[in-house]
């Protein structure tokens, strides 16, 4: 992203006799080379470093904290849903062999009551 923000901030600054995006592209390119499009990495690095550092600490440690609050994991979500799904099963006196062909009689709540 550097060299993209290099540019859209020369070009809007208008101290520069940029003709477009990509003369402006060509221009850095030809007197500065390389070192031109990458001009503000370093001070880029050590502003945005520390700050994702610090939320990728605070995401790992909410997510662990959350977890434990509920007291289940993403896996036993999904696990919970799985055992739903298979709660709701093709009558047995269905006469269709497929799930596609079933008809909404042929599905019946489980004998304990719950859906």
């Amino acid at each position: 992203l550097i060299p993209v923000t290099v540019i859209k901030t020369r070009y809007e600054s208008g101290l520069f006799s940029y003709t477009g995006l990509l003369n402006a592209l060509s221009q850095i390119h030809r007197k500065e080379g390389l070192r031109g499009l990458t001009s503000g990495i370093f001070p880029t690095l050590l502003r945005d470093a520390p700050f994702s550092g610090i939320y990728l600490m605070f995401y790992t440690k909410l997510k662990t904290a959350s977890q434990k609050l509920f007291g289940h994991h993403h896996h036993d979500h999904q696990h919970h849903l799985a055992k739903e799904t298979d709660r709701i099963k093709p009558h047995k006196s269905s006469s269709h062999n497929d799930a596609s062909q079933a008809q909404p009689n042929d599905f019946r709540q489980p004998a304990d009551g719950h859906a």
